[in-house]
């Protein structure tokens, strides 16, 4: 996770706060629905770890970057 770094549009990353999406720093791919804003460590339906945290979460965690 420490090494894990994504980026999206402000408006991507809105979609996914009002989606409740949560992002899996394992694998980088983005989970639908059902993460709570400061979720962390939920289990990964693409590679069965538990890296997901919930969108929030990784923006604070400086895990998302803004892209223009």
């Amino acid at each position: 996770m420490e090494n894990f770094h994504t980026s999206c549009s402000q408006e991507e990353y809105q979609e996914h706060v009002d989606c409740y999406d949560g992002i899996c720093f394992a694998c980088g791919e983005w989970v639908d629905g059902g993460h709570e804003p400061d979720a962390q460590h939920y289990l990964c339906p693409y590679c069965g770890q538990k890296a997901v945290s919930g969108t929030e979460m990784a923006l604070i965690g400086g895990y998302i970057e803004f892209t223009e």
